[in-house]
């Protein structure tokens, strides 16, 4: 998993990673008309694509229990 904030201030977003246990890895872009939000088309925060083990995108717009049950189905089928 990899993050990717917009967000204009670093130490806000640095904090928020820390409040809410973040612990994969997040880069700080500063604004979401360049690098990759733009390449990705990422407007708000969460966007959430999940991509396989080949780099295609599987889903997108998941969240809660719907994107834990959608990723624990996809690492098991990755483990057989």
């Amino acid at each position: 998993m990899v993050g990717i904030n917009t967000d204009k201030d670093p130490a806000k977003f640095r904090a928020l990673c820390d409040e809410f246990g973040v612990h994969w890895d997040n880069v700080f872009n500063g604004d979401t008309g360049v690098g990759i939000p733009l390449a990705w088309g990422v407007s708000g925060y969460p966007t959430i694509y999940v991509l396989d083990a080949s780099g295609t995108i599987v889903a997108e717009g998941l969240r809660g229990e719907e994107l834990e049950k959608f990723v624990g189905d996809l690492v098991a089928k990755t483990k057989r």
